[in-house]
C-alpha cells in the first residue's frame, strides 16, 4: 500500500514555506529601522589622491666594461649535431673508469670481514661518502653488529 503527498500537504508545505520566507523579510526591516547604522561612504565616491609620478630609475652601466654580453640565436641554431661524439671532461686524464657498483660490492664484503676503513681507502677508489654509506648498509643488515 503506498502512501502519497496529498494536496493537502503539499499546501500545509507552502504555506509553511511561505511564512518563514515572509517572517524573515519583516525581522529584516525591523532590524534596519531600530538598529540603523549611519551610511559608511562607498569606494566609488572617494576620490584618491593623485600622487606625482616617480622619475624613472637609470642605471648608470647596464654592464661591466670587462664582461662580455652575448645573446643566442635559436633560429639559426643546428639541433641535429651528433651526441655520441662528446668528450666526457668529468673524468681525470689518466684515471680510468671504475665501475662503482663493484666498487661497492668489494667495500660491502671487506667491511663484513672486518677491514678497517683505512684499508679499504687503500685497496679501493671509494669516497667518504660511498664507505660511510656501505658502513650504514652493513650495519643495518646486521652483518657487522657483532663487532
Amino acid at each position: 500500500m503506498e502512501i502519497g503527498i496529498s494536496n493537502e500537504m503539499l499546501r500545509d508545505i507552502g504555506l509553511n514555506l511561505a511564512g518563514f520566507l515572509a517572517a524573515g523579510g519583516m525581522l529584516g526591516i525591523v532590524y534596519s529601522l531600530f538598529f540603523r547604522r549611519a551610511r559608511t561612504e562607498t569606494v566609488t565616491e572617494a576620490k584618491p589622491a593623485l600622487q606625482p609620478a616617480a622619475p624613472p630609475v637609470v642605471a648608470d652601466r647596464i654592464a661591466p666594461k670587462d664582461e662580455h654580453l652575448e645573446f643566442i640565436d635559436l633560429k639559426h641554431m643546428t639541433w641535429n649535431t651528433n651526441t655520441n661524439s662528446r668528450t666526457r671532461t668529468s673524468r681525470s686524464a689518466g684515471r680510468p673508469a671504475r665501475d662503482r657498483q663493484d666498487v661497492l660490492r668489494l667495500a660491502k664484503q671487506l667491511l663484513t670481514q672486518k677491514h678497517e676503513e683505512r684499508e679499504l681507502k687503500q685497496k679501493l677508489p671509494i669516497t667518504d661518502a660511498e664507505l660511510a654509506m656501505t658502513r650504514r648498509t652493513v650495519n643495518l643488515e646486521g652483518a657487522g653488529r657483532s663487532a
